[in-house]
């Protein structure tokens, strides 16, 4: 049996497809469980009211007030935890402590470490045990530790992140990394080199993506995409002035709603299968969010993406892969996003690096070499 530790957790549109992609793909070969391993350090990252929001009497208010109100943001959750719990839960158990990792599955052959950012302090409010597989002395004789596509986020971090690297990487059999610039930082404290693999949304073909979401109704208004991971106001107003152009509805499906003035539709109540058809039906994407961009070439969408303002090593990676460079914008007066893309040279590219993933897989976590 394979137990995979990821952020299963995250009310997040990428984190569920990446958990549901590789799950999904392992248990073609292989049981594959995910192990409920939430640290308390991450519980309130999707809490219904911010951090912030809790300043004053009037902030908390004012935050409740805002459309969308603190209502749509549960039924999100809702929404999320019913998707969790129909692909991903196979324990009513949530893991707290990565100690308590070992008990949960005893007869677990294989732990798998990502996708996703599950090796960025910044993101997991410091490193988090159980996702260096710091429990592996309490494993049983034999058990295997591999990370498939684990992520930094960026080229390198702080200097002080290297003595936890240094220490607990070598707690892994195999290591693959989802960015190619985070190699070279990381094979210093590896003993021998991690092989970049892809994202696992791109593990299942488009057709399989296709037919998890054929129940979804068409959506048959015709409107742009947006997609945010942090807010960017070059992407809004660009994705504004297209509206206008010609002639669409935007349909933002993330929580930046608040920097969007004017009239848009809102549609981030929606699971990870209704958001990934509302994608599919949009005339454009434009996004900032990794998972946008990967779905985006997935569903060979008309798309422009803007880079993340700190973590664009994922962008660059996959857009290098696949040759789609001139689909980045760096002048919102300068972009043409019906500019042809040669999608058929991309998929080539890319149906490479799958196998090579696929081959890592294989290989490395199933050891069928």
């Amino acid at each position: 049996m394979i137990g995979l530790l990821t952020f299963y957790w995250a009310d997040d549109f990428g984190a569920m497809l990446q958990c549901f992609a590789l799950k999904e793909h392992l248990n073609t070969y292989e049981k594959t469980v995910v192990i409920p391993y939430f640290p308390k350090e991450l519980r309130s990252r999707y809490s219904v009211l911010h951090r912030e929001s809790w300043q004053s009497v009037r902030s908390k208010i004012a935050e409740m007030v805002k459309p969308p109100t603190v209502f749509n943001t549960i039924n999100r959750r809702i929404k999320m935890a019913d998707f969790r719990k129909q692909y991903f839960r196979d324990t009513n158990k949530t893991i707290a402590f990565s100690s308590e990792i070992p008990q949960c599955f005893s007869d677990i052959d294989t732990y798998v470490v990502g996708s996703d950012q599950v090796w960025n302090p910044d993101i997991t409010e410091g490193f988090q045990d159980g996702y260096f597989c710091t429990f592996k002395n309490n494993t049983k004789k034999g058990t295997r530790f591999v990370s498939y596509a684990a992520s930094i986020g960026m080229d390198v971090l702080n200097a002080d992140c290297n003595e936890y690297l240094r220490r607990n990487l070598q707690n892994f059999d195999e290591i693959s990394v989802r960015e190619e610039g985070s190699i070279k930082y990381l094979s210093q404290f590896c003993e021998k080199e991690p092989l970049c693999v892809l994202d696992p949304v791109f593990l299942l073909s488009r057709s399989q993506w296709e037919e998890q979401i054929k129940s979804k109704p068409k959506h048959n208004e015709k409107y742009i995409f947006v997609y945010c991971a942090e807010e960017n106001k070059q992407l809004i107003r660009y994705a504004k002035r297209l509206a206008n152009e010609k002639g669409l509805k935007i349909y933002v499906c993330d929580n930046m709603f608040r920097q969007w003035p004017g009239n848009i539709t809102l549609k981030n109540e929606a699971n990870p299968f209704d958001t990934l058809a509302y994608l599919r039906d949009a005339e454009y994407v434009v996004t900032n969010s990794f998972h946008g961009l990967v779905t985006s070439i997935i569903f060979e969408k008309k798309f422009a993406v803007f880079f993340h303002s700190k973590r664009n090593e994922r962008h660059k990676s996959v857009i290098n892969t696949a040759q789609l460079n001139s689909r980045v914008v760096t002048d919102i007066d300068n972009f043409d996003i019906d500019e042809k893309i040669d999608y058929e040279n991309s998929k080539t590219l890319l149906d490479v690096k799958i196998k090579e993933s696929k081959d890592f897989i294989q290989n490395k976590i199933l050891k069928k070499a």
